[in-house]
């Protein structure tokens, strides 16, 4: 039985991470194009090189996409990979995400338009709606290590409450984001997975302990997720 070092196993997540991201959408080198083109806002900069149809998807409000998906003027599905792709380049700059699961959102992106083309009507709320969350919330399958090394490959068996809920409105899971280890710091950083970088600006600290959330939800690559507030960190 072969035991990694607590290096080991932070490497080996790390780059699981990356690999879990579609090989199209990988770009090792992004940090650094981002900032030899004069941008420090992450937002900004992937609104340039990303493709104009995703940009509008992602630049929507939460009720306008709402509404877009309703009328059938944009898929869950098609919605699902805007965001899902964003997200990828904006981890790949912010490393912002502990748990990514794209395949898993597209599958139930498109549970949602058999649904919205069989009944003639959203199944919920939230129907197809991209939900990022933060890395306590359990989802069957992932872990929820909130930065501990020790508990990166503890897979949970249970949704949490929240997360039940949310599915019931329709919601699409796609990525879990990054806590500093036990969720008790003002910055987001963890032995684990690393440093999180601000997305309105790559040179300042996103806080904490829901800096993944920030700093996802300011790269415009979550329209809505879930983070907690004991001390302040989503205020």
């Amino acid at each position: 039985m072969t035991i990694l070092s607590w290096t080991e196993i932070s490497e080996d997540k790390q780059e699981s991470l990356i690999q879990l991201i579609p090989e199209e959408w990988r770009n090792p080198s992004i940090k650094e194009e981002m900032i030899n083109a004069g941008f420090s806002n992450t937002y900004d900069y992937l609104d340039t090189i990303l493709p104009k149809d995703e940009v509008e998807i992602t630049s929507l409000t939460m009720l306008e996409l709402i509404a877009k998906i309703a009328n059938k003027t944009f898929t869950s599905l098609q919605v699902a990979k805007a965001y899902c792709h964003r997200a990828a380049l904006a981890h790949q700059i912010l490393n912002c995400c502990v748990e990514i699961f794209f395949d898993q959102a597209f599958d139930d992106a498109k549970r949602m338009d058999e649904y919205l083309a069989v009944n003639g009507k959203v199944s919920g709320p939230l129907h197809g709606v991209p939900i990022s969350l933060k890395d306590q919330v359990d989802l069957p399958g992932f872990a929820s290590s909130i930065g501990y090394v020790s508990l990166a490959e503890d897979k949970k068996t249970k949704m949490s409450l929240i997360a039940i809920k949310l599915k019931e409105m329709g919601a699409v899971f796609y990525v879990k984001t990054t806590v500093p280890t036990a969720m008790m710091s003002n910055e987001t950083e963890s032995n684990l997975v690393g440093y999180t970088y601000n997305s309105k600006n790559i040179n300042l600290s996103s806080g904490g302990s829901s800096g993944g959330e920030g700093s996802l939800i300011g790269a415009g690559a979550s329209v809505m997720g879930f983070g907690t507030d004991i001390g302040g960190s989503i205020r």
